[in-house]
């Protein structure tokens, strides 16, 4: 798979993939020299990190085949885990669910968390609002998927929270 530093989606496919006895392998995208908690979980889990300057990110098929192309069983994960399977994932969370909440709040990059809260919280019947806090300038990418999808009338997005780029902050 595919993450920057300080992305959700590299321990939690690390976690993942050892509960379901699988190898990981995440290309990081990684200008700087950074450690961070987010990549000492996934190592902890096992997953292999493969640091790749910005230019070679941005063709991830071509990476990806480069080297695994010849390992037959080894599958590819968009960055952040977009795709419509990950958004089926992402709907079985409210399965687990004891009592239907009155709103959900999560971090969103690439949409695909909260169109699978949405598709689960219809499966389920509930009233429950998803609010997504916008951790990339996305903010009218993401509420097009959501509109697309017919996820308009359950999920907003809120871009008060972008301090100039993914992971930055201020006091």
């Amino acid at each position: 798979t595919f993450g920057g530093a300080y992305s959700n989606h590299l321990p939690a496919t690390a976690c993942a993939g050892a509960a379901l006895g699988l190898k990981t392998t995440c290309f990081l995208r990684a200008d700087e020299d950074i450690e961070n908690h987010y990549q000492f979980a996934a190592k902890m889990y096992g997953m292999n990190l493969i640091p790749t300057e910005r230019g070679a990110y941005r063709n991830k098929q071509l990476l990806f085949d480069q080297h695994f192309g010849h390992h037959e069983n080894a599958f590819f994960i968009a960055e952040g885990g977009e795709s419509a399977e990950a958004e089926l994932g992402v709907a079985e969370i409210i399965d687990e669910l004891q009592q239907e909440p009155d709103i959900i709040v999560h971090a969103s990059a690439t949409a695909t968390t909260a169109t699978g809260l949405a598709r689960g919280i219809v499966r389920r019947g509930w009233k429950t609002k998803v609010l997504s806090i916008a951790v990339l300038k996305n903010e009218a990418e993401q509420t097009q998927k959501f509109q697309a999808g017919g996820w308009g009338n359950i999920v907003t997005v809120n871009a008060d929270f972008d301090f100039g780029g993914y992971a930055k902050m201020n006091a």
